[in-house]
């Protein structure tokens, strides 16, 4: 979903109250397992740079958030550990962190970080 919007401040506000708190904490994981990440507005997303390169991006989409991630082959390898998402090449989409296994959303996220600031 497209927001007419300028900044991640601004982007937090105006994305729907239901999905707040899930994005919240994906958002949060982010910061706390990759903390040299620079967080930017890019792409109507948050987007998560490391290095200058692009390591994450989180969207809230129509129908779910969705987490991409440039380390994809670290993604397909932990697709049985996810939960109940929709996988694409580099996204994880899901409805809510109920359906998504949390731990394996940190798996991804402290794998890719790991593999990038080596």
């Amino acid at each position: 979903m497209k927001y007419d919007v300028k900044s991640v401040s601004e982007y937090l506000k105006v994305i729907p109250s239901e999905r707040k708190r899930d994005f919240g904490t994906v958002r949060k994981l982010i910061k706390e397992l990759a903390p040299d990440v620079k967080e930017s507005y890019e792409h109507n997303m948050p987007f998560y740079r490391l290095n200058g390169e692009p390591l994450f991006a989180l969207a809230s989409q129509k129908h779910n958030l969705s987490l991409y991630v440039t380390e994809v082959d670290i993604v397909a390898k932990h697709k049985d550990i996810l939960g109940q998402v929709s996988l694409g090449k580099s996204c994880i989409r899901f409805k809510s962190l109920e359906k998504a296994n949390v731990d394996g959303l940190i798996a991804v996220i402290d794998q890719s970080y790991q593999r990038r600031n080596t």
